[in-house]
């Protein structure tokens, strides 16, 4: 039987099957996309972090917040397991409000700390019959705060001390020092840590790619606990010089119009109040720091101002119970850098 390929049959195949050639091309290609697509490695929740700017803040650049977080990752503020920090701003839509919106993101668990504004610098308009306007500028940060994504923040606190000491990690020492268990975190890598992401499983395949790891998850460890009590120090010092600088919301049950109900009110701290934080530092003769509302800040009533400005964490523990507290660096470096609190 001749099947030899010669020029003639390979012409007669290209005339009659020319579209099975390409319909079979354009299959393969989809196909292994899909597959490249479905099997391929993807960051987890806590290896993404996402600094989110609310629609009431501005920046004094388009670039101020990318910048911000690329030095954080490049000075080692945020651990070698975040793999991708990415700005998220939340913004209204047509019809869509911005918290509508962020709770769209909220159900993707893309979000670790929130700058948003309480609006309590905007004087409430009223109309012409005199009464206030329906447009209340401290509703927005009230529904971020009832829709129930913000960790209160002493809790938020407590769980990252929790995470350090009730694992074994951190030994506090009666004298208010205390030391890192090296082993028990080498455990805790090697039988939890390296199951949680399927990229750990290339990034730390040999024995000395694992050793590495482990002293990468030492220094992780160790900065979520030193973060805490830096953050926990400053709050306590701010406390007792009479500036607490924390932000405190309502919460509310709400009856079946909607309506919150009064008698059900319960206030937590949500975040911290960056303008009370920077304030007392920016015309300090010892010890001044940068004005908050030269890099972010608020429009109110025709002006610039930091007053209102809020960071808060957002709480996602159930899907990053080892990430979550990546948070505290930023925190942290809020304080460090619009307050003298802190330090010793």
């Amino acid at each position: 039987m001749d099947i030899k390929v010669n020029g003639s049959r390979l012409k007669n195949l290209l005339s009659y099957d020319w579209v099975k050639i390409l319909v079979s091309i354009i299959v393969g290609i989809v196909v292994w996309s899909l597959l490249f697509t479905m099997l391929a490695t993807r960051a987890t929740v806590g290896e993404e972090f996402f600094f989110v700017v609310y629609d009431n803040v501005s920046s004094e650049s388009a670039s101020t917040s990318n910048s911000y977080l690329s030095k954080l990752k490049r000075d080692g503020v945020l651990s070698y397991d975040v793999l991708d920090a990415q700005v998220s701003r939340i913004q209204s839509a047509g019809q869509y409000s911005a918290s509508y919106m962020l709770s769209l993101r909220m159900s993707v668990q893309e979000g670790d700390v929130l700058l948003i504004s309480d609006g309590r610098a905007v004087q409430v308009e009223e109309n012409e019959d005199g009464k206030e306007s329906e447009n209340d500028p401290t509703q927005e940060i009230a529904n971020v705060v009832n829709g129930g994504y913000l960790y209160k923040f002493e809790d938020f606190l407590a769980d990252a001390r929790d995470y350090c000491v009730s694992n074994g990690f951190i030994i506090e020492n009666q004298d208010g020092t205390y030391a890192v268990d090296e082993q028990v975190i080498e455990t805790y890598f090697k039988a939890v840590r390296l199951k949680s992401a399927g990229n750990y499983r290339k990034t730390f395949r040999s024995e000395l790619q694992k050793q590495e790891g482990v002293k990468l998850e030492i220094k992780r460890i160790v900065s979520v606990y030193e973060n805490y009590l830096f953050v926990k120090k400053a709050i306590d010092q701010a406390k007792a010089s009479g500036n607490d600088f924390l932000w405190y919301g309502d919460t509310y049950k709400f009856d079946e119009d909607g309506k919150p109900i009064e008698s059900s009110k319960q206030t937590f701290a949500y975040g911290i109040d960056l303008y009370k934080l920077n304030k007392p530092f920016i015309e300090s003769a010892t010890d001044k720091k940068p004005n908050l509302a030269d890099t972010w800040f608020t429009y109110a009533n025709g002006k610039t101002t930091s007053e209102g400005l809020v960071l808060s964490v957002f709480n996602f523990k159930k899907y990053q119970p080892d990430m979550q507290y990546e948070a505290l660096a930023v925190v942290k470096d809020f304080i460090e850098t619009y307050s003298g609190y802190g330090h010793v």
